[in-house]
């Protein structure tokens, strides 16, 4: 069985980029954006965020953990390192985040390609991150998340700091957003769309504002594409039943995932 619709719970910028991407195979995507991503602005975060900053050349490896972290590291360096350390290496979990590097004119040492887990296990298993004793590491991320690397890199020896640069929150008209898009399908009628949710994070922000709502129910009646067993674990203890689990979240990945319940595309686009 086919679904119709596409609802994308990404933040912005990316949810439009990624609706633009289904628009050209064809598919037509609403938005409902369930995480928004904030600077942290407060003068303690700040300031432990600028001391991680100067003591940038201090560092023997620095990884980025999305491209979120990366355009928010480059801010502050950008006011502090007109010219980058030398001799550091950089690492990236995932093909976008490693991009925004590229696009910084900094090469990233390892990553999670595009045919294989995009997360923190898969970096783990890099060579360059398996004898690092006595190294100095510098993670950039947001505030919270998992702790899996700085844990694991510490075990291995490692003194591991980790730069939280963001806050991810719920977007002030999500709640009202979702409402709409629930009218669509009056209560006792199945949903007739499919969710794309790239982390599980936006996924437990719809779920909260779905409930909030009162259309919980109803979205649960949905398949929801996610990435990786992680997150779709998450999908089904939330109460999902029609869990459709994609290699990674790169939008390649996402799509094919996709192409069962909406048909085939071009995926070489």
């Amino acid at each position: 069985m086919t679904v119709s619709r596409i609802l994308i719970t990404r933040p912005e910028p990316a949810a439009s980029a990624w609706q633009a991407q289904l628009a050209e195979c064809g598919w037509a995507a609403d938005i409902v954006s369930c995480m928004v991503i904030d600077p942290l602005r407060e003068p303690a975060a700040e300031q432990a965020i600028k001391n991680h900053i100067l003591a940038f050349d201090e560092y023997h490896k620095v990884i980025f953990v999305s491209r979120n972290a990366v355009a928010h590291a480059l801010h502050w360096l950008d006011q502090y390192w007109p010219q980058l350390p030398v001799g550091i290496e950089y690492f990236a979990i995932g093909e976008s985040t490693a991009e925004a590097l590229r696009e910084a004119d900094i090469a990233p040492s390892a990553l999670g390609g595009a045919e294989s887990p995009m997360n923190s296990e898969t970096l783990l298993t890099s060579s360059s991150l398996q004898n690092v004793a006595d190294e100095r590491i510098l993670i950039c991320k947001g505030e919270g998340g998992r702790d899996l690397l700085a844990q694991t890199l510490s075990a291995r020896g490692a003194q591991v700091n980790q730069c939280a640069l963001y806050r991810r929150v719920i977007p002030s008209q999500a709640l009202e957003q979702l409402r709409w898009w629930l009218l669509s399908w009056p209560a006792g009628v199945s949903c007739d769309a499919v969710i794309t949710a790239h982390s599980g994070e936006s996924l437990q922000n719809l779920v909260t504002l779905a409930r909030s709502a009162g259309g919980l129910a109803t979205l649960l009646t949905a398949p929801v594409v996610v990435p990786g067993q992680r997150v779709a674990a998450l999908a089904r203890e939330l109460g999902f039943e029609r869990v459709s689990t994609a290699l990674n979240a790169g939008d390649r990945a996402m799509q094919k995932a996709l192409e069962p319940l909406l048909g085939s595309t071009n995926l070489n686009q």
